[in-house]
């Protein structure tokens, strides 16, 4: 009796892991709807999901989204401090048959990290008049223009973060294999580190500080004085 009364037990708890861990199954009706939600202000986007977002400057702070009318009813956009979050509900597995597109729209973007394996993009400038932070710490892949001050990228991962636009300081670090690309970005000084196979790319003007402690390879562009510490396979390589 003991014997059965585990193994129900234990079928129990495989069950309930299941429906934990992978959620209910929610498949898109084909109803294709938008809307626009105002979440509060913010000034940071964490993305927690496999979500496609694009992010531009503009004077209200507001989301829009378009996809299914089922599946915008188990994405959140919540307010956490001063960063908006967004994620599928807790306990649901979303499965679309045809795409969302999501939106954010903020006067600045202090912080923008991709937490899975979605994607974040800009289709046109982003301003800050302080500083900006870039990340990704999944698979998903950041790339946005940027006119700020100062600049910092992250790559955790085995997402890849690109970079156009204008800056005058840069700080980029790779620990996983995802690639770090500033080629297209002019700068005046910059530091690069690389903790893994992930390669990183700059255009400097004055100074490039770079630190290679694994096989990810840093290519730079311009004329800085550069100073280099390579502890790996890894290789600094000056590109036209």
């Amino acid at each position: 009796m003991r014997t059965v009364n585990f193994i129900l037990i234990t079928l129990s708890l495989f069950v309930s892991s299941c429906v934990y861990n992978f959620g209910k199954k929610v498949k898109g009706n084909g109803n294709t709807t938008t809307t626009t939600r105002t979440p509060g202000e913010f000034t940071k986007l964490e993305q927690k999901g496999s979500f496609n977002i694009v992010i531009k400057n503009g004077p209200r702070h507001e989301v829009f989204l378009e996809g299914e009318d089922n599946i915008l009813q188990h994405i959140e956009t919540n307010i956490e401090g001063n960063t908006i979050v967004i994620r599928s509900e807790q306990g649901f597995n979303l499965r679309p048959t045809r795409e969302v597109n999501i939106i954010v729209t903020s006067p600045d973007f202090e912080s923008v990290y991709t937490l899975g394996s979605g994607n974040i993009n800009s289709e046109s400038l982003i301003t800050d008049s302080t500083g900006m932070e870039m990340g990704t710490k999944g698979s998903g892949d950041i790339n946005v223009q940027v006119q700020c001050p100062e600049l910092e990228l992250y790559s955790y991962g085995s997402g890849n973060v690109k970079v156009s636009g204008q800056t005058r300081s840069i700080k980029m670090e790779s620990a996983g294999s995802g690639n770090l690309e500033a080629i297209d970005l002019k700068t005046e000084t910059a530091s690069i580190e690389i903790k893994g196979s992930g390669n990183a790319s700059v255009e400097a003007s004055r100074s490039l500080d770079i630190s290679v402690m694994g096989s990810g390879d840093v290519s730079y562009k311009g004329n800085p004085s550069v100073k280099s510490n390579i502890r790996g396979s890894g290789n600094v390589n000056k590109v036209d």
